[in-house]
């Protein structure tokens, strides 16, 4: 959506008085990550969950050097204050086993934050409203845990006609079994929910090569890109609209990548 067609369809309120000053057709939603991971059967998570933050980190930072913004929705602690701070003081005490994974991801300024009552991103939550002033059509998610507020997260945003991008190596569930079933059920009851395998989040240039070229054969008026999904699925291609050109095909050459090795396993 163009900053024109919004002051359009909302007058000159464009970026919701302040509270959403972006404009960008794709988003970054990071789910649960300020996190303190006290819950029962957590052991596996806990232990793999610094170098899940640094995989999360690291596709932060390329989406901002992008221009993409960063939605955290996280859920609330304790009494409903409406106060982020406090939720962090929450998840950084020494005795919190999340305390390293939310270290390396706690919000910059320019971050945007929703908390959240239950699983849904959406529900009783401003989120809605911040996505259609920014004018995001494209969602890449991110956060624990796979098989629940990850999970719901990816389908909300699927019955919203949003395009949804799942870097695999950027999410985790409590176990491996449960990771990989909630990886299954997004891959095939939300097509087209796209699963970016691991090591998705580094540059590969003969992708990015690939991906400008096959980009050419289709008109810009369509704003529509066909695009090679990873070294481990070379025949499967995704068709994403209603995103520009320019930065479609940055997202994704950064999006796909190597099969290299990181932190967490994915199938």
């Amino acid at each position: 959506m163009s900053r024109s067609s919004k002051q359009r369809s909302r007058g000159w309120n464009d970026d919701l008085h302040g509270n959403a000053p972006d404009e960008s057709g794709v988003v970054l939603l990071l789910i649960d990550v300020i996190n303190d991971l006290s819950f029962p059967g957590n052991k596996d998570l806990v232990r793999r969950s610094v170098a899940l933050a640094k995989s999360i980190a690291k596709l932060k930072k390329r989406c901002k050097k992008l221009g993409i913004p960063t939605i955290y929705v996280n859920d609330n602690r304790g009494r409903w204050r409406s106060d982020i701070s406090a939720v962090l003081r929450h998840c950084l005490r020494e005795q919190s086993p999340g305390r390293d994974m939310t270290e390396l991801l706690v919000p910059e300024a320019d971050d945007y934050i929703v908390l959240k009552p239950k699983h849904s991103p959406f529900y009783a939550s401003p989120l809605q409203t911040i996505l259609d002033y920014i004018g995001a059509r494209v969602a890449i998610v991110a956060g624990v845990t796979t098989n629940a507020c990850v999970l719901i997260a990816a389908g909300d945003l699927h019955v919203r006609d949003f395009r949804v991008f799942v870097p695999a190596d950027c999410v985790a569930a409590l176990t491996e079994r449960e990771h990989r079933r909630s990886l299954d059920v997004m891959r095939i009851a939300l097509m087209p929910t796209r699963l970016l395998p691991r090591g998705s989040i580094w540059h590969d240039s003969e992708s990015n090569s690939r991906l400008s070229a096959g980009f050419a054969k289709f008109s810009s008026s369509h704003r529509r890109l066909f695009v090679l999904i990873g070294s481990q699925h070379p025949n499967e291609r995704l068709n994403v609209d209603e995103v520009s050109r320019a930065k479609v095909t940055k997202i994704t050459s950064d999006l796909v990548g190597k099969n290299e090795k990181t932190g967490v396993r994915v199938p």
